[in-house]
């Protein structure tokens, strides 16, 4: 594997390493990583299914009073439309939540297409702080979680099923970020974060 050079470190910091230097240092074929990811993406959605996916089976059980236009119906066509824009649209506002948060911390966030996905990314050579690292990480999933549980008190079943699934899959679609948190949580406070060749860790020269 090609030797990456090593990150120059912001003044008063030295380089630590990468966030996942120990994955890469088991030589796991990217098919295994793959598959471990599928299966660690089992954990948020089960999460969800017991926050989301219950509650909204037995608020509908109950008969759904607060929904609105109860009897709202889509014919076959809008309905698939629905649920491709619900689940699209979700992908892109992901990863649009990071760069928000880029934005509040004064940097002008990247945005990439890699291997077929929107990614937003640090710009090249800034750094982030242990806290806004993580919060970074875990907004989109608290927020679209957050702001999806009134869609699922007050749409009728033909949009708020599309919206729980949308809701359930942002959840397993967020076990990168969920483990890059993990990392940077159990990183030195003091820790300043980048994006350069993966996740890069620095600390400061004691």
């Amino acid at each position: 594997m090609k030797q990456l050079p090593i990150p120059t470190p912001p003044p008063g910091f030295r380089y630590e390493g990468r966030l996942f230097a120990d994955l890469n240092q088991k030589n796991k074929s990217r098919f295994r990583l793959f598959i471990d990811a599928n299966l660690i993406a089992l954990i948020p959605l089960g999460v969800g299914i017991v926050l989301l996916w219950l509650p909204f089976q037995f608020y509908r059980a109950l008969g759904a009073p607060w929904v609105v236009l109860p009897h709202f119906e889509l014919t076959l066509p809008f309905h698939i439309l629905v649920w491709a824009v619900m689940i699209a649209s979700s992908m892109i506002v992901h990863e649009l939540i990071h760069a928000l948060i880029l934005r509040f911390a004064g940097l002008r966030p990247r945005i990439l297409w890699y291997g077929g996905m929107l990614l937003a990314s640090l710009p090249e050579g800034e750094y982030l702080s242990r806290r806004l690292y993580l919060i970074m990480s875990l907004s989109p999933v608290v927020a679209l979680s957050l702001l999806g549980i009134p869609g699922l008190i007050l749409l009728p079943d033909t949009i708020a099923n599309p919206l729980l699934v949308t809701l359930l899959l942002n959840l397993a679609a967020s076990t990168g970020d969920l483990m890059v948190a993990d990392r940077v949580w159990r990183s030195p406070p003091n820790a300043v974060f980048t994006d350069d060749h993966g996740i890069q860790v620095f600390v400061p020269v004691v």
